[in-house]
């Protein structure tokens, strides 16, 4: 996007909504600036912000949709409990 004039996130993010570029999906360029947006807002606060997008019904079965249904031999891994993480590793 540098070439494109856009050289920072934090100038992405504070694009106009709906806006165009001849070489973006106006949809695409949508995203990714609110996706900087939202970025820049949580770095300006001090916190990390989200926003959750809603399925597009012109769309259906993309994006988390897709993802298999869940099973009893997924593995999973919760890292917050290890506890040699939650003082830097072993003493």
């Amino acid at each position: 996007m540098r070439g494109g004039g856009i050289p920072t996130r934090r100038t992405l993010g504070g694009l106009q909504p709906g806006g165009t570029r001849p070489d973006l999906n106006r949809r695409t360029l949508d995203r990714l600036r609110n996706q900087a947006r939202i970025q820049v807002e949580g770095e300006d606060q001090g916190k990390l912000l989200y926003e959750l997008i809603e399925p597009v019904p012109e769309e259906p079965g993309r994006g988390l949709p897709l993802r298999p249904a869940t099973s009893p031999l997924d593995p999973f891994s919760d890292l917050a409990a290890v506890p040699l993480l939650d003082d830097g590793g072993p003493q």
